[in-house]
């Protein structure tokens, strides 16, 4: 019986992979980079009172990196937040 390192499936198989890891990494770019800043932004603007990041909502590329990293985390704890207590809420 031939090894799969034999049969030209392994050539398929990473190009699949390839492509499936290129889907993870652009997913967790958008993820983080827009959503989380995104969100993070309104919820640090709205308990701010409008002062903090300095940075615009479309600037997160404006900030510093510590801005940016607290902004994002920010925004993915209350994404996290929300989706939990709605799923309690409606007995999900």
């Amino acid at each position: 019986m031939p090894d799969l390192d034999d049969l030209p499936l392994r050539p398929i198989a990473s190009v699949i992979v390839g492509i499936f890891r290129a889907i993870i990494w652009l997913w967790s770019e958008f993820l983080f980079d827009t959503l989380g800043w995104k969100i993070g932004w309104l919820v640090c603007r709205l308990f701010s009172f409008g002062k903090l990041p300095d940075a615009g909502f479309s600037g997160e590329h404006e900030a510093t990196t510590l801005t940016r990293i607290t902004v994002e985390l920010i925004g993915i704890a209350t994404l996290c937040v929300t989706v939990w207590r709605l799923t309690v809420a409606f007995d999900l």
